[in-house]
């Protein structure tokens, strides 16, 4: 097996057992279809900086992931994705909230013209 191949399977293994893409695609507070790609931390090393730290520094987690949806694109943690998902509150909630009235408000405005 390539080193490659393994690190793929490596990767999958990791993050079916943390259980975030399930998670994601159960949440009830999404009305559309979100998605969650796995990336190992170490890989990701810098992106996605919140207050000064890189996204490999704010999880205690191997893996990383990159969130996808209607109002949504970008690198979050673990951590982040839970939080959001159980509670529907932190960054990822933030984030969409603003994202969401960034559109109905361009939307607006191309009605007005």
């Amino acid at each position: 097996m390539l080193e490659h191949d393994q690190n793929e399977r490596d990767l999958k293994e990791e993050s079916e057992r943390l259980g975030i893409e399930a998670k994601v695609k159960a949440c009830k507070h999404v009305d559309w279809g979100y998605k969650a790609f796995p990336y190992w931390a170490a890989q990701r090393k810098g992106f996605a900086e919140l207050d000064g730290k890189g996204i490999e520094e704010r999880t205690e987690h191997k893996v990383v992931y990159w969130l996808r949806g209607r109002d949504l694109g970008g690198y979050f943690t673990v951590e982040e994705i839970n939080e959001w998902v159980d509670n529907n509150t932190g960054v990822i909630a933030d984030e969409i909230k603003q994202n969401t009235a960034k559109r109905v408000n361009e939307a607006r405005a191309k009605l007005k013209a």
